[in-house]
């Protein structure tokens, strides 16, 4: 069975965006409204390079909190994520900063490890 895309063309690592009760599906349309500075950051460099970023629910998945991740991710207690990886088909900026955009998922991928180093996590 052929795939309608190359998944060689996903970069080795992506911006992680921590959404709460929420799975991005292949071929789904995601509409997001972007606030918080550190996800304004993540869209900077997304729009700036790839345009994919990997969305998930880190907490429910792994049932921790975002600290706790981010501890069980130094100890290499590594525990199988699951996300949608997608790209931004389009965004709009607005002049207080925030953005509206339109993700649309591309596959299902498995998140290796998560580095913290940023405002945002970012995934292998």
């Amino acid at each position: 069975m052929k795939t309608p895309f190359d998944k060689a063309i996903f970069p080795k690592q992506v911006p992680v965006m921590n959404l709460g009760n929420s799975t991005l599906f292949p071929k789904a349309i995601l509409p997001l409204y972007i606030f918080e500075n550190r996800y304004r950051l993540m869209l900077d460099e997304v729009l700036n390079s790839h345009r994919f970023l990997v969305v998930t629910d880190l907490e429910s998945q792994s049932n921790y909190t975002d600290s706790e991740i981010q501890l069980n991710n130094e100890q290499n207690q590594r525990k199988e994520i699951i996300a949608g990886i997608g790209v931004v088909r389009a965004c709009r900026k607005n002049p207080d900063g925030t953005s509206h955009l339109i993700i649309q998922g591309m596959a299902r991928v498995k998140l290796l490890s998560i580095n913290w180093d940023l405002p945002y996590p970012l995934a292998d």
